[in-house]
């Protein structure tokens, strides 16, 4: 057993590893050296937990998408109130800055996309994965009779993940206007407009 557990958090350290190296290189110009560089450990070491270059590539992609959908589910669904479930929402969708290494991960995952099956795939499954995220607090909040939605409720979902990659994209370019607080209050700008509820910051 102990074994088993000194594995399992070797192989999260050889992916959080990875993750900086992908940042750091992009997703065409990681090695696995660059991997065992940020590790700390050889390369035949990162080769003995990763069969390839894509399989970490695929393990970092994960735990961006665990923040992005799994932690912000679970978030919400510890909040009753649907008016600050999607606030709470909102906050936890904008990257923290140009510096943000899971955003950062994300669009090196739609690079990948216009080459890899599997990449478009991942790409595609998480933003539907958001877009019901959004859709099943909207429905919580019409239900409760807070909202009062000006669109299709497919739509304002879509358009909400839609902003979120925007400011995502802005911070990745270093876009010294968007900040997370200012991406927050943009996209809490629209939701206001689209829930028909006066959102707090």
């Amino acid at each position: 057993m102990p074994r088993k557990k000194n594995q399992q958090a070797r192989r999260e350290q050889l992916t959080e590893a990875a993750q900086r190296a992908i940042a750091e290189h992009g997703v065409a110009g990681v090695r696995v050296e660059h991997v065992a560089l940020e590790a700390g450990v050889s390369p035949n070491t990162v080769r003995y937990y990763f069969s390839d270059v894509e399989e970490f590539l695929r393990e970092a992609h994960r735990k961006a998408i665990e923040r992005f959908y799994t932690e912000r589910m679970k978030q919400a669904r510890a909040i009753d109130d649907p008016v600050q479930r999607l606030v709470a929402t909102i906050d936890s969708g904008v990257a923290s800055g140009p510096d943000d290494l899971e955003t950062r991960l994300l669009w090196e995952g739609v690079r990948l996309a216009g080459e890899s099956e599997l990449f478009s795939v991942l790409m595609t499954r998480l933003h539907k994965e958001q877009e019901l995220l959004y859709e099943n607090i909207l429905e919580l909040g019409v239900a409760a009779g807070v909202f009062k939605l000006a669109d299709d409720i497919h739509r304002i979902a879509q358009t909400l993940v839609a902003l979120e990659d925007i400011c995502g994209i802005r911070m990745m370019q270093r876009d010294e206007d968007l900040t997370h607080e200012e991406g927050k209050r943009l996209i809490l700008a629209y939701a206001r407009l689209a829930t028909g509820c006066d959102l707090p910051e």
